[in-house]
């Protein structure tokens, strides 16, 4: 919103409002500024913007206010504005008036604030400066837990510490644990040692300790119970998440048993498999190399196998054949599906993933279309799945990326490259392709109106190719192979 509040009032109360504009002024609160209204202007759409891009309308309630159309006409588009879109309204009251049950009606249940105009305006100005305080927590906690479902922890993380650097937020309950409660997370996926159990205790703490200023005991209660499992683990000798050093008998039962369920499925198939069967085998050999990632001492015959499920891997990739569409599901497939713990069918290979922000999504269906008349298989969100809630469409987002050979980025904006689930498609090509198991082309097409220097991109993707929008249908092809 543009505006923290605005303040509507009869001309014949200046005065009084003056003294609400300086207590609001004091507290940080910015206001509609009505000497912006130029004369000649069309005062009552200027007003009814202003409106409309302000957090809270407060309305200083006197008897010249009743008797003024302009604050008639105010309150009335404010009131209509908190019962369509939910606008906070507030009525300061200098002293007790009668109210005409015109008004009553208009306003009946909006929070009042009575007393002297100087009383009234300091508790106003507490009051709204909480509201913002709280407001902006809010989105920082919503867009760190955006982050975090993207599986962007870091972001998650830098985004908390933010709120932790301002004074306000240091002892509050919610970022407190939702701060431990990600730090587990890091520590558990990452192996991330710097995150030790007596930080996760001191912060779960902070929960309990400064949870009077919580409305419901459930934060409370689920702090108090991180910490005893905390406790207990540390007491255990179980350092709550630390990297798991397993027996290399059980790991390698634990492999063969998965290859020899793989191997009687892919007899099962015959030479007629479809690419939904072929699929599923892809996936359960990459789920026992994943599953062997976190050993990192494995002895010579555990290595052996994860060679075998790699070569595997890349014979099943080279029978794919993505001109057939899916067949019916056998019994045997939907079994296997089930063992792999898949809830849809899995994807076929795609030549190209198309990544791009919703706002660019104009210039990507020109890409997606020109890509479709060279006779490519490309991937295109829009066209490809469902809407699909948050944790959905990140499983099929990055099931589709998993199996598309080269990447195209279509952008008009350093803010959209890095915007978090278009970064979170890229990064992910970019780590697979370190790792070795993408070996495709990278291509950023960009908007003519993107004006960037090579310098300000982000690392990982600086020495891509980059081609202009304006010109890609002549060499895009190319790199398509």
């Amino acid at each position: 919103m543009k505006y923290d509040a605005f303040i509507s009032y009869s001309i014949r109360d200046r005065k009084l409002a003056e003294s609400l504009v300086k207590a609001m002024e004091r507290k940080g609160i910015t206001m509609f500024d009505y000497s912006d209204l130029v004369p000649g202007d069309f005062h009552t759409k200027k007003l009814e913007e202003a409106i409309k891009e302000t957090e809270v309308f407060l309305i200083i309630l006197t008897e010249s206010c009743l008797h003024s159309a302009y604050t008639k006409y105010e309150a009335m588009y404010a009131a209509e504005l908190a019962r369509k879109s939910g606008l906070r309204m507030l009525i300061i009251m200098p002293e007790e008036i009668d109210i005409p049950a015109e008004w009553q009606l208009l306003m009946g249940n909006v929070q009042r604030i009575v007393g002297p105009i100087e009383e009234a305006a300091g508790k106003a100005a507490d009051l709204l400066a909480d509201e913002k305080k709280e407001r902006k927590k809010n989105e920082i906690l919503n867009r760190s837990a955006e982050y975090y479902s993207a599986g962007d922890y870091w972001s998650a993380e830098m985004d908390l510490n933010l709120l932790l650097q301002d004074p306000v937020y240091e002892n509050d309950p919610d970022v407190n644990f939702q701060l431990a409660f990600l730090w587990e997370d890091i520590r558990l996926y990452y192996h991330d040692e710097s995150v030790t159990t007596d930080m996760l205790i001191d912060r779960y703490s902070r929960v309990i300790r400064f949870g009077d200023r919580i409305k419901h005991k459930v934060l409370i209660e689920n702090a108090e119970q991180a910490i005893e499992r905390l406790k207990k683990e540390a007491k255990e000798g179980q350092k709550a998440v630390q990297k798991e050093s397993a027996d290399e008998a059980f790991v390698l039962a634990v492999i063969t048993s998965r290859m020899e369920t793989a191997e009687r499925f892919e007899q099962l198939m015959g030479s007629a498999a479809t690419p939904a069967e072929l699929n599923c085998l892809l996936t359960d050999y990459t789920q026992i190399i994943n599953f062997c990632s976190v050993f990192t001492d494995s002895g010579k015959e555990i290595s052996e196998r994860i060679k075998q499920c790699r070569d595997k891997i890349q014979t099943v990739k080279e029978q794919l054949n993505t001109g057939v569409d899916f067949q019916k599901e056998t019994k045997v497939l939907r079994a296997y599906r089930s063992y792999l713990g898949l809830s849809r069918p899995e994807y076929p290979m795609y030549d190209v993933f198309i990544s791009f922000k919703s706002e660019d999504e104009k210039y990507a269906t020109q890409v997606y279309d020109f890509l479709l008349l060279k006779g490519k298989r490309p991937f295109f969100s829009k066209e490809n799945i469902s809407a699909l809630g948050n944790s959905e469409y990140h499983d099929a987002i990055m099931g589709a990326l998993d199996h598309s050979k080269h990447f195209i980025l279509v952008s008009s904006s350093m803010e959209h490259l890095n915007s978090s689930w278009v970064k979170h498609e890229w990064s992910t090509y970019v780590g697979e392709a370190v790792e070795g198991r993408k070996n495709g082309n990278m291509v950023l097409v960009f908007h003519e109106d993107f004006h960037y220097r090579k310098e300000d991109l982000p690392i990982d993707i600086r020495r891509k190719e980059i081609i202009s929008l304006s010109s890609f249908r002549d060499r895009l092809a190319d790199y398509m192979v």
